[in-house]
């Protein structure tokens, strides 16, 4: 399965550097993977958007991305040259990457890190709330104040579990005292009016050693591969 913009990478191995092609492509099948990478990319700036929406994003890019190819016959070097930056510095990690792999790291080793960095394997606050969304502020305060849904009001109503880390900046000050059972008063946001009442919420705790080990590994091979990529450089 193919995509719009069909990279072909050639690696001369006299001049060490990655040729990049990019040819029109009019097979408009969208895989599973690509749904899920646009899915989370629009998460990270706090959008959430469902499988139809990211098949019809992805769609839509590709017909225009075609178009444009086929129009004027080559794509503008201001858009080549960061993308061939990114890709070599995407390889030159997972180069690394793979040669860290090989690295043996036992549980004497991670079992001293865990013991010596005890503040870094405490969780963050987890808070459960319920987000009731409503056409107007009127809807809002009266379900804020007297705990009244009125009719045909409610625009949607959703469940959610976050760290408080992962919560907004935008509302997270409105988390900061509130207690479980209670609610936050209504504030605009996302494109209506929202009040959220909270459900449950976890304080912090301290990972046990095999909870963390994934964790400890991950730390460590961070640690490592400025040292490592000097180690093969070196090679």
């Amino acid at each position: 399965m193919r995509n719009i913009t069909f990279f072909i990478l050639i690696v001369s191995t006299f001049l060490f550097a990655i040729e990049i092609k990019i040819l029109p492509d009019t097979n408009l099948s969208i895989s599973s993977q690509e749904k899920e990478t646009v899915i989370k990319n629009f998460l990270e700036k706090h959008i959430k958007i469902s499988n139809n929406d990211a098949v019809k994003y992805i769609k839509n890019n590709r017909i225009l991305s075609n178009k444009f190819i086929e129009k004027y016959h080559k794509i503008p070097k201001e858009l080549l040259i960061p993308l061939r930056l990114q890709i070599e510095e995407n390889l030159a990690n997972l180069y690394v990457q793979k040669k860290q792999k090989q690295l043996i790291i036992n549980d004497e080793i991670l079992e001293s890190y865990y013991k010596t960095h005890p503040k870094q394997f405490i969780t963050d606050t987890k808070i459960s709330f319920i987000a009731y969304k409503f056409r107007n502020f009127d809807s809002a305060l009266e379900f804020y104040k007297n705990n009244r849904l009125l009719h045909n009001m409610l625009l949607d109503k959703k469940s959610l579990t976050l760290s408080k880390s992962q919560i907004n900046p935008y509302i997270a000050p409105l988390f900061n005292d509130i207690k479980e059972e209670e609610k936050t008063p209504p504030i605009f946001y996302g494109g209506s009016y929202v009040v959220f009442e909270i459900k449950k919420v976890e304080p912090p705790r301290r990972l046990s050693f095999q909870e963390s080990r994934n964790k400890i590994r991950d730390i460590l091979l961070q640690k490592t591969f400025v040292r490592t990529k000097k180690e093969l450089l070196a090679q």
